[in-house]
């Protein structure tokens, strides 16, 4: 059996142990992030500790996740806090990777799709008069964009109705700057209403002005299995279950969710969870093309 010095291992014995380079473990001094347990002040030559292995290891498989040395730093260091710091940077991490296989999917349909010809869209002019909107400013990028919108919308009606302001189905999103999977973009979401209404938190109440407005109507990615009669005759069926359903219709709501579930054309293959204003939380597994699993209040 191989003897081991009782004053410690050296750096390359304790980097081959550890799986560091002798590169690596002199930036690790130098950080902070892995003292040698001992410098010997004559010849500089460095030793480590054998309870120091446990340490170097994690920091080795840190740094192969990408982890940035300050992060690590946080990690190892924060006490009985470590784990959660892990958790948060690593669902920073998923995030960012998401983000980066939408942008691939995203320009993988474009470039399957060069030569093919683009849709041909009707413009219409409409007027449009003028208005009272509450609404909200916040800030999304593509990834946050739909959830971002529907907590704000939320926001607005929740506002709205506590003061008994009239309010329809109807909202908008205006945009003030350009969101893309890696920026994050300034937009405003703006609910219609009559009734006297006072600012609130942060819903600012303002008159958006009659106007003159291009429009065209887009058909979506149903397009390519639907005849546009057909399309139409859908999108109109589920919009009024949404419209119902989130004005506190609990039968448009589990309506809404057998149609989810019995037609693959809306989203076929997976789970789909709704999350009401109301606080009621309804599951659908598509996969088996069944009725509301799990339904809870919040």
């Amino acid at each position: 059996m191989r003897s081991i010095d009782l004053r410690g291992l050296t750096i390359g014995e304790f980097g081959r142990r550890a799986g560091l380079t002798v590169k690596a473990l002199r930036l690790y001094e130098m950080s902070g992030l892995l003292p040698p347990a001992e410098v010997d002040a004559a010849t500089g030559y460095r030793r480590y500790a054998l309870s120091q292995l446990e340490r170097a290891r994690r920091i080795s498989l840190l740094r192969r996740l990408d982890m940035p040395l300050a992060v690590v730093a946080e990690v190892l260091d924060d006490g009985g806090e470590g784990a959660t710091l892990l958790d948060h940077w690593w669902a920073g991490q998923e995030q960012a990777i998401q983000t980066r296989r939408n942008s691939v999917s995203w320009l993988r349909t474009q470039l399957l799709a060069d030569g093919a010809a683009e849709p041909a869209y009707e413009v219409h002019r409409r007027h449009v008069p003028g208005v009272k909107v509450a609404s909200v400013h916040c800030e999304a990028d593509q990834q946050s964009l739909l959830d971002t919108i529907q907590r704000a919308r939320w926001d607005v009606r929740q506002v709205l109705e506590s003061a008994a302001a009239a309010t329809t189905a109807e909202h908008w999103v205006v945009y003030h700057g350009f969101v893309t999977p890696e920026t994050v973009a300034p937009i405003e979401v703006c609910v219609p209403f009559t009734g006297a209404v006072e600012p609130d938190r942060n819903v600012a109440i303002r008159r958006e002005p009659a106007h003159e407005q291009l429009y065209a109507t887009l058909f979506g990615a149903m397009a390519s299995t639907l005849g546009k009669s057909e399309e139409l005759a859908l999108i109109d069926e589920v919009a009024a279950l949404v419209i119902a359903a989130d004005e506190g219709d609990d039968a448009a709501e589990r309506a809404l969710a057998a149609r989810y579930a019995a037609d693959a054309r809306l989203h076929p293959g997976r789970m789909v969870t709704s999350r009401s204003p109301r606080g009621v939380v309804l599951e659908v597994d598509l996969t088996r093309n069944s009725l509301p699993v799990a339904v809870r209040e919040l």
